[in-house]
Protein backbone atom coordinates (compact mmCIF):
# COMPACT_ATOMS: atom_id res chain seq x y z
CA UNK A 1 0.00 0.00 0.00
CA UNK A 2 0.93 3.41 -0.99
CA UNK A 3 -0.57 5.26 1.42
CA UNK A 4 0.80 5.33 5.40
CA UNK A 5 -1.82 4.71 8.16
CA UNK A 6 -2.65 7.78 9.62
CA UNK A 7 -1.06 9.06 12.89
CA UNK A 8 -2.69 11.58 14.79
CA UNK A 9 0.70 12.73 16.61
CA UNK A 10 2.46 14.01 13.80
CA UNK A 11 0.99 17.08 12.59
CA UNK A 12 2.51 19.25 10.03
CA UNK A 13 5.69 21.98 11.81
CA UNK A 14 4.31 25.16 10.90
CA UNK A 15 7.34 28.36 10.41
CA UNK A 16 4.74 30.94 10.70
CA UNK A 17 5.51 33.25 13.44
CA UNK A 18 2.83 33.21 16.58
CA UNK A 19 0.62 36.22 17.29
CA UNK A 20 -0.48 36.55 21.24
CA UNK A 21 -3.91 36.43 20.96
CA UNK A 22 -4.62 38.61 24.04
CA UNK A 23 -2.36 41.16 22.72
CA UNK A 24 -3.99 41.27 19.63
CA UNK A 25 -7.24 41.46 21.31
CA UNK A 26 -5.93 44.06 23.42
CA UNK A 27 -4.44 46.17 20.43
CA UNK A 28 -7.81 45.66 18.91
CA UNK A 29 -10.08 46.66 21.32
CA UNK A 30 -7.68 49.89 21.75
CA UNK A 31 -7.97 51.27 18.73
CA UNK A 32 -11.89 50.72 18.52
CA UNK A 33 -12.18 52.57 22.18
CA UNK A 34 -9.72 55.31 20.36
CA UNK A 35 -12.17 55.41 17.30
CA UNK A 36 -14.98 55.61 19.46
CA UNK A 37 -13.94 58.11 21.79
CA UNK A 38 -12.70 60.67 19.06
CA UNK A 39 -15.88 62.49 18.07
CA UNK A 40 -13.48 64.41 15.11
CA UNK A 41 -12.19 60.78 14.12
CA UNK A 42 -15.45 59.58 13.65
CA UNK A 43 -16.26 62.34 11.50
CA UNK A 44 -13.22 62.58 9.44
CA UNK A 45 -13.45 58.60 8.83
CA UNK A 46 -16.43 59.29 7.32
CA UNK A 47 -15.75 62.30 5.34
CA UNK A 48 -12.73 60.08 3.61
CA UNK A 49 -15.64 57.31 3.61
CA UNK A 50 -17.75 59.02 1.74
CA UNK A 51 -14.80 60.59 -0.85
CA UNK A 52 -13.83 57.16 -1.51
CA UNK A 53 -16.99 56.40 -2.27
CA UNK A 54 -17.37 59.70 -4.28
CA UNK A 55 -14.25 58.02 -6.10
CA UNK A 56 -15.51 55.01 -6.70
CA UNK A 57 -18.61 56.46 -8.30
CA UNK A 58 -17.55 58.85 -10.31
CA UNK A 59 -16.29 56.39 -13.69
CA UNK A 60 -20.12 55.06 -12.91
CA UNK A 61 -21.59 58.24 -13.22
CA UNK A 62 -19.70 59.20 -15.93
CA UNK A 63 -20.51 56.30 -18.13
CA UNK A 64 -24.23 56.37 -17.09
CA UNK A 65 -24.45 59.58 -18.41
CA UNK A 66 -22.78 58.60 -21.83
CA UNK A 67 -24.98 55.46 -22.32
CA UNK A 68 -27.78 57.95 -21.72
CA UNK A 69 -26.51 60.31 -24.31
CA UNK A 70 -25.93 57.33 -26.47
CA UNK A 71 -29.48 56.40 -25.98
CA UNK A 72 -31.02 59.44 -27.20
CA UNK A 73 -28.93 59.75 -29.71
CA UNK A 74 -29.99 56.22 -30.73
CA UNK A 75 -33.32 57.52 -30.69
CA UNK A 76 -32.54 60.21 -32.93
CA UNK A 77 -31.75 58.15 -35.16
CA UNK A 78 -34.67 55.91 -35.47
CA UNK A 79 -36.80 58.84 -36.19
CA UNK A 80 -34.66 60.15 -38.81
CA UNK A 81 -34.38 56.43 -40.45
CA UNK A 82 -38.37 56.71 -40.07
CA UNK A 83 -38.96 60.10 -41.81
CA UNK A 84 -36.23 58.84 -44.40
CA UNK A 85 -38.51 56.16 -45.48
CA UNK A 86 -41.63 57.68 -45.07
CA UNK A 87 -40.34 60.26 -47.76
CA UNK A 88 -38.98 57.14 -49.73
CA UNK A 89 -35.26 58.02 -49.69
CA UNK A 90 -34.48 54.80 -47.79
CA UNK A 91 -35.61 51.43 -49.30
CA UNK A 92 -37.41 49.19 -46.75
CA UNK A 93 -34.63 46.55 -46.81
CA UNK A 94 -31.96 49.48 -45.76
CA UNK A 95 -34.69 50.09 -43.26
CA UNK A 96 -35.30 47.17 -41.98
CA UNK A 97 -31.90 46.23 -41.38
CA UNK A 98 -30.60 49.65 -39.88
CA UNK A 99 -33.66 49.30 -37.63
CA UNK A 100 -32.89 45.92 -36.34
CA UNK A 101 -29.04 47.55 -35.77
CA UNK A 102 -30.77 50.32 -33.91
CA UNK A 103 -32.62 48.07 -31.61
CA UNK A 104 -29.77 45.70 -31.13
CA UNK A 105 -27.77 48.51 -29.76
CA UNK A 106 -30.55 50.43 -27.93
CA UNK A 107 -31.17 46.68 -26.04
CA UNK A 108 -27.24 46.51 -25.53
CA UNK A 109 -27.21 49.93 -24.09
CA UNK A 110 -30.47 49.59 -21.91
CA UNK A 111 -29.07 46.28 -20.31
CA UNK A 112 -26.02 47.99 -19.01
CA UNK A 113 -27.83 51.23 -17.90
CA UNK A 114 -29.56 48.79 -16.05
CA UNK A 115 -26.12 46.95 -14.32
CA UNK A 116 -24.67 50.44 -14.19
CA UNK A 117 -28.45 51.67 -11.25
CA UNK A 118 -28.14 48.08 -9.77
CA UNK A 119 -24.34 49.10 -9.17
CA UNK A 120 -25.17 52.91 -8.21
CA UNK A 121 -28.08 51.73 -5.82
CA UNK A 122 -26.06 49.35 -3.98
CA UNK A 123 -23.07 52.17 -3.81
CA UNK A 124 -25.65 54.01 -2.10
CA UNK A 125 -26.75 51.62 0.41
CA UNK A 126 -23.58 51.16 1.24
CA UNK A 127 -22.70 54.39 2.33
CA UNK A 128 -26.34 54.78 4.17
CA UNK A 129 -24.65 51.78 5.86
CA UNK A 130 -21.63 53.55 7.08
CA UNK A 131 -23.87 56.67 7.97
CA UNK A 132 -25.46 54.31 10.07
CA UNK A 133 -22.65 52.35 11.75
CA UNK A 134 -21.25 56.04 12.68
CA UNK A 135 -24.20 56.61 14.40
CA UNK A 136 -24.16 53.50 16.23
CA UNK A 137 -20.57 53.84 17.02
CA UNK A 138 -21.48 57.76 18.15
CA UNK A 139 -24.06 56.03 20.39
CA UNK A 140 -21.78 53.15 21.91
CA UNK A 141 -19.40 55.64 22.61
CA UNK A 142 -20.68 57.12 25.98
CA UNK A 143 -21.06 53.27 27.49
CA UNK A 144 -17.14 52.04 26.56
CA UNK A 145 -16.34 51.92 30.38
CA UNK A 146 -19.89 49.88 31.18
CA UNK A 147 -18.81 47.36 29.10
CA UNK A 148 -14.43 47.31 28.88
CA UNK A 149 -14.71 43.48 31.27
CA UNK A 150 -17.90 42.53 29.46
CA UNK A 151 -16.34 40.29 25.87
CA UNK A 152 -19.69 39.45 24.80
CA UNK A 153 -20.56 43.09 24.13
CA UNK A 154 -16.82 44.09 23.07
CA UNK A 155 -17.67 41.32 20.59
CA UNK A 156 -20.46 42.84 19.19
CA UNK A 157 -19.52 46.02 18.58
CA UNK A 158 -16.65 44.45 16.95
CA UNK A 159 -19.16 42.92 14.66
CA UNK A 160 -21.57 45.30 14.36
CA UNK A 161 -19.02 47.93 13.19
CA UNK A 162 -17.14 45.53 10.14
CA UNK A 163 -14.09 45.38 12.00
CA UNK A 164 -12.10 43.19 10.22
CA UNK A 165 -8.47 42.07 11.47
CA UNK A 166 -5.58 40.90 9.30
CA UNK A 167 -2.16 39.45 10.89
CA UNK A 168 1.08 39.66 9.03
CA UNK A 169 4.30 39.97 9.00
CA UNK A 170 6.37 42.49 6.85
CA UNK A 171 10.36 42.78 7.17
CA UNK A 172 10.29 40.51 9.50
CA UNK A 173 7.96 42.36 11.79
CA UNK A 174 4.24 41.74 13.09
CA UNK A 175 1.74 43.75 11.77
CA UNK A 176 -1.94 44.03 12.77
CA UNK A 177 -4.13 45.52 9.61
CA UNK A 178 -7.48 46.90 11.23
CA UNK A 179 -9.86 47.63 8.96
CA UNK A 180 -13.41 49.57 9.47
CA UNK A 181 -15.82 50.95 7.18
CA UNK A 182 -15.83 53.96 8.35
CA UNK A 183 -11.87 54.59 8.83
CA UNK A 184 -10.83 52.01 6.01
CA UNK A 185 -7.66 50.43 7.12
CA UNK A 186 -4.59 51.05 9.75
CA UNK A 187 -2.15 48.98 10.31
CA UNK A 188 -0.66 48.37 13.93
CA UNK A 189 3.13 47.05 13.99
CA UNK A 190 3.73 45.10 17.31
CA UNK A 191 7.40 43.85 18.48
Amino acid sequence: DSHAPYNKNLRPKCDLPRFNVSDVDRIVWQFVRDMLSDPAMLTSGLEEARSRQDSRLAPLRQRKEIIESLLRENGEQTERLVDLFMIEAVPKEVLVERQKRLNDTAHKLKDELHLLDEQLSAEQANAAHVVELAEYANKVAGGLERIESDLNAKKLILQRLGIRVILDIEDGKKVIYIHTEILGQEAVRIA
